[in-house]
């Protein structure tokens, strides 16, 4: 869980979520041990700063649905264009900075949050991202002024799906930082789920510590890999998708 000391009145948490999934269709209200994907993603997080980016399409639903019925603000735009979403989202919901996590990271390093905001504030950095953590780790922050400077300019396919990848592309002329979170040693753990065979993984593990991952500390999950190893290399053959994997339907 963040720090309680850790002010969010500034912040906006956007959380990246939609049912039609090439992949895994529906993932995001799958259950793990007590709670849905999205519950684990969600857990400890003040639901005034939360907003849940989904779409406008009829299979987004049951996923607003969720959102109404647990009392946390969601957003509908375009599914085909993640950027104008997350744009529209920003013009909508003001704050000075903005952390983009998606929804299906249950074992986000909660840690670096706090992290990233006083990097972005004490150096006037327009980007941050956690870094030397597992696959599915890691958010990014970054500022309100930054990301309306950047809607401004011409974006590749990939840069209209990934919506920050324009701060730290070649060409680049945005000031960022990324946080070191002292964890690169699991970065070839799966902490994600975007395959069945990755929740099952996470339901192992749930059985084993009686418990959703989105409690458990990272030490512990050191600790997991010392002892029981063998439940987090469940998924490992699962090919990671990157930048330049471009979905039909996003």
């Amino acid at each position: 869980m963040v720090k309680d000391s850790f002010d969010f009145r500034d912040v906006y948490l956007l959380v990246q979520a939609r049912m039609r999934s090439s992949r895994f269709p529906g993932k995001v209200l799958k259950k793990i041990h007590d709670k849905t994907l999205l519950g684990n993603v969600l857990f400890g997080f003040p639901r005034d700063r939360v907003l849940v980016l989904t779409t406008t399409e009829p299979e987004d639903q049951p996923l607003r649905e969720f959102c109404a019925s647990h009392e946390i603000q969601f957003f509908e735009g375009p599914e085909s264009d993640v950027f104008e979403r997350f744009h529209r989202a920003i013009q909508k919901f003001e704050a000075k900075y903005y952390i983009r996590i998606t929804g299906d990271n249950p074992c986000l390093y909660r840690e670096s949050l706090p992290m990233m905001i006083s990097l972005l504030r004490e150096e006037d950095l327009d980007y941050s991202v956690g870094h030397e953590l597992p696959i599915g780790g890691a958010a990014e922050a970054f500022t309100r002024q930054s990301f309306l400077q950047q809607s401004q300019l011409e974006r590749s396919a990939q840069q209209v799906e990934h919506v920050t990848a324009k701060y730290y592309s070649p060409d680049s002329s945005f000031h960022w930082k990324p946080v070191n979170c002292g964890y690169g040693h699991l970065r070839k753990l799966r902490l994600t789920i975007d395959t069945p065979e990755d929740l099952s993984m996470f339901q192992a593990l749930s059985r084993v510590m009686n418990t959703d991952p989105c409690t458990l500390s990272y030490e512990s999950i050191e600790k997991i890999l010392s002892h029981s190893g063998d439940i987090l290399e469940l998924n490992r053959g699962v090919r990671q998708r990157t930048v330049y994997d471009v979905e039909s339907k996003r």
